[in-house]
């Protein structure tokens, strides 16, 4: 038989069951100094037996006047940088005292929206965002935040009018520039950009650093070669379709993203083997997948943990009133798969 679920057991269902009062069953479970050992003891034990859990939400509000709690979103989970991202976030925010409640917008708007709006409902002290690949005025305008007096802080994706709101990225035009340079140093000279869309800093910054790189190694820009979309696996997939449709086929291909690049080997294994070890990916990654990458491959290495513990310490300067200065773009390199021996021009 199905079991129905049990509501929660308060402490006031204790005090009714050992005929005492709710305060002395709360000071009982705190072992406070007034309480008898015997009560305590008859308290914790009915307390066990019933399933009773604390509220330790209710506990943090009375005693610090905080939450301790900090709202994370994210666009994706299934993706190595958030994946290594989170998980420093949770580790620096737990160094603080702190928990994380954690939300997937699955790159829309609406969601994200939703996310936050429950996340400050719940009242957590700071919130963390990572924004949606597309804009949407509409829902992604987080200005409402500012009477309700909690801090925001965008880290990694954020939306290019950042306005009065901290962000935390990566100096993502250096590395697009840097790889360019490099790939054209390996004597690629007909170099693709698969580009995010320009709303959010990530495909602004990315595109400027690529069409630098192209004009710094006096290479001529496609317009045919420059695909805007989304940062996913099956974009990538349709953006090689279309360029290799072409009578002029690039042979060097910049994705902004690893999920873009992931998208373009598999286009390659599937329409075009004769490609595979002939064109050249270039992507933003996390070294510890880029490594399994069969093609070669420039890889402009994320710092995706240092991200995550530089985003708690803006946070937490916020929530604590605390000034700051911006924080500057953390730094990048490039890592190159073993069939590359040529060195790598970098800046970084």
């Amino acid at each position: 038989m199905i079991q129905s679920k049990k509501a929660h057991v308060r402490l006031i269902d204790i005090a009714k069951r050992l005929g005492l009062s709710s305060m002395s069953v709360s000071k009982a479970l705190r072992g406070h100094a007034d309480m008898a050992p015997e009560t305590v003891e008859r308290v914790k034990r009915a307390a066990a037996e019933m399933g009773y859990v604390p509220n330790h939400f209710a506990r943090s509000l009375q005693a610090q006047g905080g939450s301790k709690l900090l709202g994370v979103v994210v666009p994706k989970i299934r993706h190595a940088f958030f994946a290594e991202s989170l998980g420093a976030i949770q580790e620096a925010a737990a160094e603080q005292g702190y928990e994380i409640l954690f939300g997937v917008s699955q790159e829309q708007p609406s969601v994200e929206r939703r996310h936050v709006e429950t996340f400050v409902s719940m009242r957590v002290e700071g919130l963390l965002v990572s924004v949606s690949e597309r804009r949407d005025e509409l829902l992604s305008d987080y200005r409402w935040l500012a009477p309700r007096g909690v801090p925001l802080v965008y880290f990694d994706r954020a939306p290019c009018d950042l306005q009065s709101f901290e962000a935390v990225t990566m100096d993502d035009r250096g590395g697009a520039h840097d790889a360019v340079l490099a790939a054209a140093a390996l004597g690629r000279t007909r170099i693709a950009h698969l580009a995010g869309y320009d709303a959010i800093n990530i495909g602004r910054e990315r595109r400027a650093g690529y069409e630098a790189g192209m004009r710094a190694a006096g290479l001529s820009i496609n317009p045919d070669w420059v695909i805007t979309g989304g940062l996913a696996e099956a974009d990538g997939y349709q953006a090689f379709e279309r360029l290799w449709s072409q009578a002029e086929r690039p042979d060097a291909i910049f994705c902004a993203s690893f999920p873009l690049a992931v998208g373009v080997a598999d286009a390659m294994r599937a329409l075009a083997p004769e490609a595979i070890g002939k064109v050249l990916l270039m992507f933003f990654g996390v070294a510890e997948m880029a490594r399994f990458f069969p093609e070669p491959y420039i890889c402009v290495v994320q710092p995706a943990a240092a991200m995550g513990r530089v985003a708690v310490d803006r946070i937490l300067h916020l929530i604590q009133d605390r000034e700051m200065e911006r924080h500057p773009p953390l730094p990048v390199h490039l890592m190159a798969s073993p069939a590359l021996s040529a060195p790598l021009t970098s800046r970084h």
